[in-house]
């Protein structure tokens, strides 16, 4: 859990051998990189990747150890970014694990990655959990639990799968980027609302 990683990067490093590879799969690339480079030691080169699901299961949403399915990564990427001080050897042990899984690498700079990311990830989880808020604090809530459906369940599922901690960190984390996308999307819902 994101909530986690700098801890456990602290936990961790007395334990490390020489040489060691870390493959991070945290939403966010930056702040982990930052932590490794302040917890971990030298010897060991981090590589942070992010896996892109098959887009047959793009809409799934679930994600359950029993939901599990064999293709899940076919035919998908995996975003690979490298500490600076990466090796290449470590490089190839993240790209070849991107093969076994059936993706395709593309490697990204660290910061690009978490700007996409908050686009893509964080901005929606944050968008849902306002949304579930507004209405909560509705007169009319009771009677909007009863009517509740897949695209509500689906907005706000974030609220039901995150722990608080990470969600509220990968949202602090992200504060630049999301408050840049935030304002961009204001000016769009006040044209959408003109509209309407």
């Amino acid at each position: 859990p994101y909530g986690e990683v700098k801890n456990t990067y602290d936990f961790i490093a007395h334990d490390l051998r020489q040489g060691v590879v870390i493959i991070d799969m945290s939403i966010l690339c930056q702040t982990s990189l930052d932590w490794a480079k302040k917890y971990l030691p030298k010897e060991a080169h981090v590589v942070c990747a992010k896996p892109i699901v098959n887009s047959k299961y793009v809409f799934n949403g679930v994600d359950k150890t029993e939901e599990a399915v064999a293709d899940l990564f076919d035919n998908g990427t995996v975003l690979l970014m490298p500490s600076v001080t990466c090796i290449p050897e470590a490089i190839s042990l993240a790209t070849d694990l991107t093969k076994i899984l059936g993706a395709s690498p593309h490697f990204l700079d660290p910061a690009e990655h978490d700007g996409l990311t908050t686009a893509t990830e964080i901005l929606p989880d944050l968008l849902g959990s306002v949304y579930f808020y507004m209405l909560s604090q509705s007169p009319g809530w009771s009677d909007m639990q009863r009517v509740g459906n897949p695209a509500f369940g689906m907005l706000s599922h974030p609220l039901f799968d995150t722990h608080p901690d990470d969600l509220r960190d990968e949202i602090l984390n992200s504060s630049d980027n999301l408050v840049r996308y935030l304002d961009q999307m204001i000016n769009q819902l006040r044209v959408f609302r003109g509209v309407l």
